[in-house]
């Protein structure tokens, strides 16, 4: 374990102290998972899908894995929202 994965768990810890204090506990979790899902759902559908489709549009050159990734990442975390019911 590196000191990324420590600041990542901390950064989870926080939240959830966060919340418990604030009575926002479930909200603050299901906002942590949309955000988990978002995170490891955009590197393993912009290589396939997102990246071919600009790369069709038009040439992005070097550019074109990290436009996929930034509308992926996009699409992922703002997607879910309009999804789940409203906390």
């Amino acid at each position: 374990m590196n000191w990324i994965d420590l600041i990542l768990i901390l950064i989870v810890l926080l939240a959830v102290i966060a919340g418990w204090y604030r009575r926002l506990l479930f909200p603050v979790l299901l906002s942590l998972l949309v955000w988990a899902s978002g995170f490891c759902y955009a590197p393993t559908f912009f290589i396939l899908y997102v990246a071919s489709f600009i790369d069709k549009l038009f040439d992005a050159g070097p550019w074109l894995l990290a436009i996929a990734f930034y509308i992926n990442s996009y699409c992922a975390r703002y997607t879910p929202k309009y999804c789940l019911p409203d906390t």
